[in-house]
Parts: structure tokens; sequence; C-alpha cells
């Protein structure tokens, strides 16, 4: 990268001079350039820099590294036709605009490193794996690299406990890997990395992480079956690089807004929930999905606010976060009153923003207490859900909710750690949006294709009920509860039933224990039980695909119906060319329901070196 190849990706953007400063605002401060050589890439200055320049600049800067990868690209394809290429992502990473990279990939791959020390780091990763299935529509992607126990970069590198290994691998399959791999195959005896984990450790196959890896490859080796299953979601979290680069700019009203945090704050809410979610670009269609989520959309280019009005209007519900709607693609105002391009979609007028400084906070009524940002509004057409209820915003509206046409947009104008699970699960009853399985807390449940994942992330037994399946890994029948172990028991379910091997035992209808034969295959005095992944009949997963107004979904359609025609096409991240599909003239009775039912039991070459991981 330099200052020449800069200049020649403003040209191809702008065309001429004159629209980079119209672009610019360079008339600002008397900036305006009269040629391409005037212009230099962001410098450090004694005052700001201009933000569009900046916010430029990190748009080349990804479109550069992406000229790099697909140059080396090139040569992989000439030398080796047929070979899927790939490089290593690292989690939500903010220097690269995962949307245009994840184009020009054959497979998506991650670095995953979630840190043992940190109780909630399972929800992030969580996070991260949707967003990497999320990249190019759902398709299976590739854990390129995990620690197979500690890491050498942190200020503490905490291991992995007995079965933490195998309980977060296991979890990027269940969030929709096809494969699972590590960094690195040996320890290193020198340099900067000779303290990072490897599945070879400085103590040869005699250490403990030596014999849990050999023992979960033996496992993950059973599931052959899994790949190439996809995840349906009826959640989707709009996430927007350029919204992102231009948030975290200078000279804001305040600089404690980061993206990333706003959005896993948004995404930890919808994992207690237990919403399945993806994630989609600004210009996504949005029809398949009951319930959208903008955290923040910062910068909102005309086009998508229009998608987002008409997704509302058409039945759609959508929850926004604050400080959103504020500028446009060149990082200037939208003019008429802040969101202006969302205004009639949410009901409201933001007449002026109200941080809160550092170490205080402010309460909401019902909620709870709010930090990090307040705003000063007023509704239109929407109706208050929660008003402020201390500071000189008090009795004014902190969280709205306003129908549009056929739909329902809610505006959260405050930051609300403690309380975005209410929130966010009045949004998810309103959109008809059920969880993949009712678990106790602690227990995650994800679902891909036929097969349900149940992961135990707490330290101790946890009980789920209403399942009906037989364990993929050792052939054992499941009625009723299953009480999962510590850590991570993880089975899952198909709705035909599978052939059982006959040296293997199955269980009789009821509570269902721990498999006891399951122990023999994990390390002694781990207190662990071998996950168990249940393949059976199972009544079809929960409505809350298609329809806006709480209807059951996936069930027999008609063939005349709008409703029905809107709902029978198949979501966007599972649809394929090799689907079936209806024979001609004919039709299904159709069968919706207007209400919802009761709660049941309530691989490639990287062309990249690795790099430091960000995740």
């Amino acid at each position: 990268m330099s200052a020449a190849d800069f200049r020649r990706w403003l040209r191809d953007r702008y065309g001429d001079v004159g629209a980079l400063n119209a672009a610019w605002g360079t008339d600002f401060w008397s900036q305006r350039y009269g040629a391409w050589e005037e212009i230099e890439p962001p410098r450090t200055a004694p005052g700001p820099v201009n933000p569009t320049q900046t916010l430029d600049w990190r748009r080349f800067c990804s479109d550069a590294l992406l000229a790099c990868h697909m140059a080396e690209k090139a040569v992989l394809d000439e030398v080796s036709p047929g070979v899927p290429v790939t490089t290593n992502f690292m989690s939500m990473f903010k220097p690269l605009d995962y949307w245009e990279w994840a184009a020009h990939e054959d497979l998506v791959s991650d670095d995953a490193y979630p840190d043992p020390a940190d109780p909630e780091a399972h929800v992030t990763a969580a996070m991260n794996y949707d967003l990497m299935r999320s990249l190019k529509g759902g398709r299976p992607w590739l854990l390129l690299e995990q620690a197979a126990s500690a890491v050498s970069w942190r200020p503490v590198n905490v291991p992995k406990r007995p079965g933490l290994q195998r309980l977060w691998s296991l979890q990027t399959v269940a969030h929709g890997a096809d494969g699972v791999m590590y960094f690195q195959w040996r320890a290193s005896r020198a340099g900067a990395e000779k303290y990072h984990s490897a599945l070879l450790p400085h103590g040869g196959t005699a250490s403990r992480g030596w014999a849990e890896t050999v023992r979960f490859g033996r496992e993950l080796a059973r599931l052959a079956e899994v790949a190439g299953s996809r995840t349906a979601a009826d959640t989707a979290i709009v996430l927007d690089w350029d919204s992102w680069w231009a948030l975290e700019q200078d000279d804001h009203p305040s600089l404690r807004l980061d993206l990333k945090e706003l959005t896993s704050a948004w995404y930890a809410a919808l994992w207690r929930n237990g919403a399945a979610v993806d994630f989609v670009p600004p210009d996504a269609d949005l029809e398949p999905y009951r319930l959208v989520l903008a955290p923040n959309l910062y910068l909102l280019r005309n086009a998508t606010a229009e998608s987002l009005t008409r997704y509302v209007a058409g039945g759609g519900h959508l929850v926004c976060g604050f400080f959103s709607g504020i500028v446009d693609e060149n990082d200037h105002i939208h003019l008429g009153g802040y969101p202006a391009p969302l205004r009639d979609a949410l009901g409201i007028v933001v007449d002026e923003f109200w941080p809160i400084p550092d170490g205080e906070s402010v309460e909401v009524a019902t909620l709870g207490h709010a930090t990090l940002w307040s705003e000063w509004l007023d509704t239109t057409t929407a109706e208050t859900f929660a008003p402020y209820a201390s500071g000189p915003l008090a009795g004014r509206p902190a969280v709205t909710r306003n129908a549009h046409g056929a739909g329902t947009a809610w505006y959260v104008s405050c930051h609300l750690p403690g309380a975005l699970d209410a929130v966010l699960g009045a949004a998810l009853d309103a959109a008809g949006v059920r969880p993949v399985h009712d678990v106790p807390p602690g227990v995650e449940a994800t679902r891909r294709g036929p097969y349900l994942f149940l992961l135990n992330h707490g330290d101790g037994h946890a009980t789920v009920r209403g399942l009906d399946g037989a364990d993929l890994l050792t052939g054992a029948a499941v009625r009723g509860e299953l009480r999962l172990a510590p850590l991570g028991r993880r089975w899952s379910e198909r709705r035909s039933p599978r052939r059982r091997s006959p040296e293997r035992p199955t269980t009789t209808e009821g509570h269902h224990e721990d498999i006891p034969h399951a122990l023999t295959t994990i390390a002694a005095g781990t207190g662990l039980a071998l996950g168990s992944v249940l393949a059976a009949t199972l009544s079809p997963r929960p409505p809350g695909r298609r329809g806006r107004t709480g209807r059951t979904a996936r069930t027999p359609t008609c063939s005349t119906c709008t409703a029905c025609r809107r709902r029978r096409s198949p979501p966007r991240s599972t649809r394929s060319t090799s689907s079936p599909t209806r024979a001609p003239g004919t039709r299904t009775p159709c069968r919706r329901s207007a209400t919802r039912p009761p709660t049941e039991g309530s691989p490639g070459p990287s062309t990249s070196p690795r790099s430091t991981p960000g995740g």
C-alpha cells in the first residue's frame, strides 16, 4: 500500500477531484484539492483529520489487502485447479470488510481463540461462529485455527481445563463448521510462541492435551453425517463495516461507542433467549426473517433505510439501537432531524444526543439502569415502551415501539446492558420467534438441519426435557429427559429414525442419565460424560420462519394465497438448486394457525501466513 495506490483507488471511486471534494466536504476548513497529487493518506495532525478521508482510507486498506489475497488465489487456482482456497479470518475483525472478502473466497475459515478465563467467552464465540456461517449465506465453514489449550499472547494465558477443548470444538460444529483444526501441530522449542499450546506438547504423547485431542478426533469422526447440514434462523443482525468504521471516528458526542461491544451485548441477549441468529449485510434481502436487529447503523445509506422501512411495512419486526441513521455513505449528516431516513418506520424524532459520563447511569422505568448513552427524543406515532425515570430525561421515552404498516419497529435510545434480555425478549415474542429448544440457563441449543446440538457450558448438571431421539455417537435411544454433564454433553436429533448398531446399548423411556459406558472414553476423574449426538424422530422445528404475525411456519401451504406464497420459498441461508420443488399444478391445503403453539416442555490451503489472533 502507498499514497499512489490510495490516489488510484480514489480516482476509481470518484472519477474526478471535484466529486471527491464534494464527498469529503472539503469546503469545511478550506481543504479543497485541485489535483490528485495533492492528496495524501490521513496523517497525524494537530487537529481533527477529515472524517470522510479517514473512512475512505479504511475502505482502501480493506480493498488493498483483498487484492493481495486475490492475486495469491489466482496463482493457486492456476497451479492447483479445483482445490478450494481460503484465508484465515479472525472472528469479528474491524479492519477487513468480511462481506466483500467472503465473496472472493471458496470457503470461509476462522481463527477462534476464546479466553478460558472469561466465563462468557462461549457467548462471544457463538456470535463469531454465526458470523462465519453467515458470510457465505449459510454455507458450512472451517475452523482453521484454535488452541489446544493456552495461548501465548495474552497478559495472563489460562489453559483450557479438562473437557473445555472438546466443548468449544463441538460448539463450532454446532454453529456450522464442517472441520475443526488447530494451531499448532508441534509446540515450538524457540521463538515468540514457544509457550503456545499445541496438539503435540513439549511433553509429547504423555501429555493431557494430547490424550484429549486424540479422543475428540475419534468422536468427531462419528459426526460425519452432520457435515453439509445448515442452520435456519428467524432472527438477523445487520452488520455493516462502513458504519463500524464511521461510528468509531473522533469528534463524536462520545468516544465510548464500540460496535463490537454493542453487538456482543445484543447478541448475548438473543443467546440467552435461545434464538438462532444470522448476520446479514446492509443490502440483504430481509424477507426471510421474522425479526431484524440493528444494534447500531450510524452510517445508513438511503437504499438500506428504504429496505428496512419496506421490511417493517410488509409485516417485519425491527429493533434499532441508538445513534443510528445519522450520516450517509460520505459521513454527511442526514438532514431533517435524527434519524431522518428511519423516522417514519420508527415513529420518533431525536432532538439531542445525551451521552452518559463514565461511571454514571440513569434509571429506565421497569428495566433498570442505562449507561454510556441516552437521547432526548419525541414520539410522533410511536408508543413509549419504557421511559427514563431519573436525570434530566426523566419522563421522556427511552424505549419505543411503533406500528408501521403491517409490522412493528422498536427503538432503544440508550445502552441497557442489564435489560436487553427483557427488551429483545419482548420483540422476539411479538415477532413469533421461539427458542431452538427450551433449555435451562447455561445450556446452548443449536440446530443444523435435522440435528439438535445441546452444549452445557455450566459447572453443574442440567436437565433438558422434551427430547425424543437416538445418540449418533453411541446409538442409545433417548426419550423424555436428558441429564447433561458439566462442560457440555452434546447430542443431535433428526426426524427420521436412524439404524443403530446392535452392540450399542439403548435406554428406556423417561429420565436419561449420563451414559455410563461413555465415561470409559474420557480421562479418569474429569466428571464428564461423552457427548451424545441424537438422531431421531422429533417434532418439527419450532415455528418461527416466515410470516410476520406469529403464524405457524413450516406447515403445508396453499399455492394461491399471498401469505403462503411468501412463506413457501426456503430461507436464503438454506436455498439450494437441488432442493425439491412442488410439481406444477399441485396444491396443498392451507393449515396456517393464527396463534403460536405452546412451548414444549417449558477444506483448502490458506493464502495468508498466520496472523496474531484477533478473536
